[in-house]
Order: structure tokens, then sequence, then C-alpha cells
């Protein structure tokens, strides 16, 4: 019975669309409908723009889901970079034109480690 409803209200679905896909009403919390295409190309071979739109999707979704702040949408994406491996991190990092490293002149390291405490191990 449900699914029929629901069925109906989509078909009808004018009145229920937003910018987050189709909202229909549900006691508490809205239900929200998106459609979600399939790539026909990993985003390897993909064209730029089709990229850079897929980037701007995955954030509208991210943004429902986790809320709008700044902070929400930060602590998420902390915690997805740290479930992917390290080379991972280090492929996104050399493909986003970030360096992981840091270099510390030699006179600055001796001084970092004294004045921190630090064993070599953790310098």
């Amino acid at each position: 019975v449900a699914g029929h409803l629901a069925k109906r209200l989509i078909l009808s679905r004018s009145q229920y669309e937003s910018i987050h896909g189709i909202r229909l009403p549900a006691g508490g919390q809205p239900i929200y409908f998106q459609r979600i295409a399939k790539a026909r190309r990993g985003s390897d071979e993909a064209h730029q723009k089709t990229v850079a739109n897929r980037s701007k999707e995955l954030m509208n979704t991210s943004s429902i889901l986790n809320g709008k702040s700044t902070n929400a949408i930060t602590i998420q994406m902390s915690n997805e970079i740290r479930w992917t491996n390290l080379h991972e991190r280090e492929q996104m990092l050399k493909l986003a034109g970030l360096s992981i490293n840091s270099e510390i002149p030699e006179g600055s390291g001796l001084a970092l480690k004294a004045d921190l405490k630090l064993t070599w191990s953790k310098l």
C-alpha cells in the first residue's frame, strides 16, 4: 500500500519537487528521492567538465546527508580521507597538486626537537 502511494506521489511530483529531488512528506522527517545516474565512463576517462559536475553532485548529496554547515562537511570529508589507504591518499594529494611531505631545515629540526622534547623517531 505504501509503495503504491509513493509511486502515485512520484508520478504527480510537480508539487513535491525540490532542488534535492522529490520530497515526500512522511510523518516526521520528509523522504527524498533522488535520481542517480550510472556513469558510462569512469572519472579517469571522463571529460574534466563531467568530473567537475560529478563532484558538485556529490557535494550536494553530501550536504543533504551531513548538514549544510562547513564544519559538518569538513568532518565527513576528513573521515572519508581517513578511511582510504595510504597509497590512495598519496595519489589524491598528488592529483590535487598538494604535497604530503614537508621539509624542515636542518637547524630548525634540532631546535624543534629540543623545544617539544621529542625523540628522534617522533621528529
